[in-house]
């Protein structure tokens, strides 16, 4: 537990996940510089260095609601509510709820009229998650999720399990078969269905510490070759398979490809992208849609141009984990901002510009604890309920805790 709470609410991202859509790598090492320092200067004790350097990015990036709770955290810690509000208003702007009145560094405001203002704005922006369509438990036990997808073709469903190590086939009758891959890799993440040539592709770590992906026959359920990253220290996040193959490297901030070779290789992007994590592939438009941690940009495959998704006011796209596209609507897992939640949207391909956008649900706390990555089946959003990957630390179980079964939870899309 930090001495001063300033950071932890920024600490669940697991790289510094505030900035722009697409950076060039030029401007790349100040953000990682800004937020080392700023973490640094927090585990050093040095709370009013930290609190001002997260006051100065806020400042800069003002539509990442998680880094405008930190800036307000650390005017409190300055003594200054009145420079607080402004950036707490701006998260009720955005639609998000926060429960100011759990966290300790409000304790002695509650009872101001401005933090009474917010707290109602905050509530009011709650919308409940309503009825959960369907659920599916897993009997594999010990189960700690990382990435989900389902076979269209097959109704099979996929899972890949960051503590055992091992990829989970729930086929459409829930007949479940594992497929160990501790002797290939020392970690598993994102995952995608190649239905047209009956191959599931998955990001992982290989025992060489080189990332890259796995390819694995749907029927035969055996791996059939493996693509590393031919850049030293890649990460793999994430897959996306539609007539090609695309993966982020969310280490780097790159995009990586199966060639015509059979060979991972990485595309040369204009700009590269910081903490990139989910993405999807629409070949007839050649659009690239890629998460990153402010928000969504198109990446054209044509000629590799990327564009931001243009911000439109009082709207927050940044933490968006798993994402997942039913026709041109996208569902975005926003996890890494101040609250959990799920959005929708419609994608225009040809400008990158989003319509229709709507908040399905930020009132997960009870129901949907952390939901992380997901998949679409006859319009139903399928999320990952329970990942718990909280239990681990450097792949071994925290204090032994228990884990229990895990579980897909679906709600209903527009």
């Amino acid at each position: 537990m930090h001495k001063f709470k300033l950071i932890s609410i920024i600490l669940l991202i697991p790289i510094f996940a505030i900035a722009c859509a697409s950076i060039t790598e030029t401007q790349q090492p100040n953000f990682y510089d800004e937020y080392s320092s700023a973490i640094e200067d927090t585990q050093n004790g040095d709370l009013l260095a930290a609190a001002n350097t997260f006051i100065e990015l806020a400042n800069a990036l003002p539509q990442q609601p998680r880094l405008q709770l930190a800036a307000a955290e650390g005017w409190l810690h300055k003594g200054d509510l009145k420079e607080a509000i402004p950036y707490l208003e701006k998260i009720a702007a955005y639609g998000f709820g926060y429960a100011l009145e759990n966290r300790s560094e409000f304790k002695n405001y509650l009872n101001d009229p401005d933090i009474i203002n917010l707290i109602q704005k905050y509530q009011s922006n709650l919308k409940p998650e309503g009825a959960i369509h369907s659920i599916k438990t897993f009997t594999t036990p010990n189960i700690i999720a990382e990435g989900v997808a389902a076979d269209k073709k097959t109704k099979a469903i996929y899972v890949s399990d960051l503590y055992q190590l091992q990829l989970i086939k729930m086929d459409a009758d829930g007949t479940e078969k594992s497929l160990d891959l501790s002797q290939l890799t020392t970690q598993l993440l994102g995952l995608d269905v190649d239905e047209k040539n009956g191959h599931v592709w998955l990001c992982g770590t290989f025992i060489d510490e080189r990332q890259g992906l796995i390819k694995i026959s749907s029927s035969s359920f055996q791996v059939i070759s493996t693509h590393p990253f031919p850049i030293s220290g890649s990460g793999c996040n994430d897959v996306t398979v539609d007539d090609q193959v695309f993966a982020t490297d969310n280490v780097n901030g790159r995009i990586f490809i199966i060639d015509k070779n059979d060979q991972a290789v990485a595309i040369p992007l204009r700009n590269l992208f910081f903490y990139p994590n989910g993405l999807h592939y629409d070949a007839e438009n050649h659009n690239l849609v890629v998460a990153s941690a402010a928000g969504l940009s198109c990446v054209n495959t044509k000629d590799f141009s990327t564009k931001a998704v243009a911000l439109v006011a009082d709207i927050s796209l940044s933490g968006i984990d798993g994402l997942a596209f039913n026709g041109d609507r996208f569902i975005g897992v926003q996890n890494a901002a101040t609250q959990t939640r799920i959005v929708t949207g419609l994608l225009e391909h040809t400008n990158c510009s989003i319509s229709d956008f709507e908040v399905l649900t930020n009132a997960l706390d009870s129901d949907i604890p952390l939901p992380t990555t997901v998949f679409i089946e006859d319009g139903l959003a399928w999320l990952i309920a329970n990942s718990e990957f909280e239990l681990l630390e450097n792949g071994e179980l925290v204090d032994n805790q228990p884990i229990q079964p895990f579980t897909l939870k679906a709600i209903q899309l527009p």
